[in-house]
């Protein structure tokens, strides 16, 4: 072979490894800019800005009931912060009542039933001026309160169509069964080595409550 066929053919190489070289470059590239592409809408979504009162509706969705910000702030639309004020309030009141055991049993001696059935009355009454006042204040979402909206529909439209139902289902919560059927008259506790369970009676059913679930009922 010739010294001159030799080096076009290591021209031809050199020149093909440049290609290949300059190929993989432009992929890479192409990559790295689908990649930031894709991650540009998740980066947008970090970066959502809300109202203040959208805000609070997300943090209620999410579980978090704190109501100080809609008494303290002044600069809050009247109309969104009273309506989410009750829903909390009403929520909060609520968890207060299960957690520190002050609806009624049937424990104790007369005057301690007696006090217990005057909480009793102060727990149906509560409930019925905060629900009252949901639906009295109950308010036309602006397009842009996203949350609220979500809020409404996930949380405080059923819970507003479970009030004075008298519905009870196995798996509801101690909460929703106060929404739906009040207090009881008395709750029977059974405590045993696996735990505690309750017996919730109203005059035309037995619920059984566990771990903070309706699991049966007798009507």
């Amino acid at each position: 072979m010739s010294l001159f066929r030799m080096v076009i053919i290591v021209n031809k190489n050199a020149h093909l490894q440049l290609i290949i070289i300059l190929f993989s470059f432009l992929l890479i590239g192409c990559s790295s800019n689908f990649v930031t592409t894709k991650q540009n809408p998740e980066t947008k979504q970090k970066e959502e800005k809300l109202s203040k009162i959208d805000q609070i509706a997300k943090n209620m969705l999410e579980g978090d009931t704190d109501t100080t910000e809609l008494v303290t702030n002044k600069n809050l639309p009247k109309e969104e912060s009273d309506f989410l004020f009750n829903y909390g309030e009403l929520i909060n009141f609520l968890n207060r009542k299960i957690e520190n055991n002050e609806i009624p049993d049937a424990n104790g001696d007369m005057e301690s039933f007696i006090d217990k059935k005057l909480r009793n009355e102060d727990i149906d009454s509560i409930i019925d001026m905060r629900v009252g006042n949901l639906i009295d204040n109950k308010i036309k979402v602006a397009y842009e309160y996203k949350y609220l909206d979500k809020l409404i529909n996930k949380k405080i439209d059923p819970l507003l169509n479970l009030w004075n139902s008298g519905e009870v289902r196995i798996g509801m919560s101690e909460k929703d069964l106060l929404i739906s059927c009040g207090s009881p008259n008395e709750i029977n506790r059974t405590v045993t080595a696996n735990g505690s369970s309750e017996q919730w009676v109203y005059s035309n059913i037995y619920v059984y409550v566990e771990n903070g679930e309706v699991t049966s009922f007798q009507d």
